[in-house]
């Protein structure tokens, strides 16, 4: 399922990579979606954009790469931890949907080896109604939308 979705935005897992990472995906039955990659770099973090857009649908994304600081970073790594995202069930799928959207949400923590924690999770909601992962992945939209400069936003 994974591979499906990733191939989508031309994406590959992050799984195995050296740096804490996060990646989520929004896909909608309507072949739109948007890949938010979060990845750890010395002292902050570079956000990756890639989008399917549907223009018809209303739906509009930007593309692009940008990096925070380290205090965005620990911004984003405590949403992580506060919505249990290492521990929340890690496949939820609502039936009954004619159409349907969801979010896959992977991440990557390779220094979890050193402690016999988790060093890989992927998460899956489709047609998500309100759940911890759920919200962690609108949280993510927002957090990337606030980190986008003003210039950005403008094209």
């Amino acid at each position: 399922m994974l591979e499906y979705y990733l191939s989508k935005f031309n994406g590959s897992s992050i799984k195995g990579n050296e740096n804490e990472s996060y990646q989520m995906m929004f896909y909608s039955s309507h072949n739109y979606g948007k890949l938010i990659k979060i990845e750890s770099s010395g002292a902050g973090a570079i956000i990756s954009v890639k989008c399917i857009e549907h223009i018809e649908a209303g739906y509009y994304c930007m593309e692009g790469d940008l990096k925070i600081d380290s205090s965005d970073w620990k911004t984003f790594q405590s949403m992580i931890y506060e919505f249990n995202y290492w521990t929340e069930n890690q496949i939820e799928i609502n039936t009954g949907y004619l159409d349907g959207s969801g979010f896959l949400l992977e991440g990557n923590r390779p220094e979890a080896t050193n402690c016999g924690k988790k060093n890989y999770n992927l998460t899956v909601r489709g047609n998500p109604e309100y759940d911890k992962i759920a919200a962690l992945c609108e949280e993510i939209i927002v957090f990337e939308d606030m980190m986008r400069p003003l210039e950005w936003n403008n094209n």
